[in-house]
């Protein structure tokens, strides 16, 4: 199976097993930063259904500052999108 296509299944079937343990819980998935360098964006509207929330590209590393959030916002404007 192509890696991406399993980030459509696995990512939401994950969330279900996380939703049925009964307990609350916050889902943050990476699966847009996998998207990286591909030449389509991700389903943001899937990501939102099954996720709370997200990570895109390498923006939040250990040694990352503000600049550099603010600079990775400003390079991809199509991904700072409402859904």
């Amino acid at each position: 199976m192509d890696p991406k296509t399993s980030l459509y299944a696995g990512y939401p079937l994950f969330g279900q097993y996380l939703n049925a343990s009964g307990r609350p819980i916050v889902y943050s998935c990476s699966w847009p930063a996998y998207w990286t360098g591909a030449n389509q964006l991700p389903d943001y509207a899937a990501i939102a259904e099954n996720c709370n929330l997200w990570r895109n590209y390498g923006d939040i590393q250990v040694t990352a500052s503000t600049r550099s959030v603010l600079h990775t916002v400003d390079s991809h404007p199509y991904v700072a999108v409402f859904v």
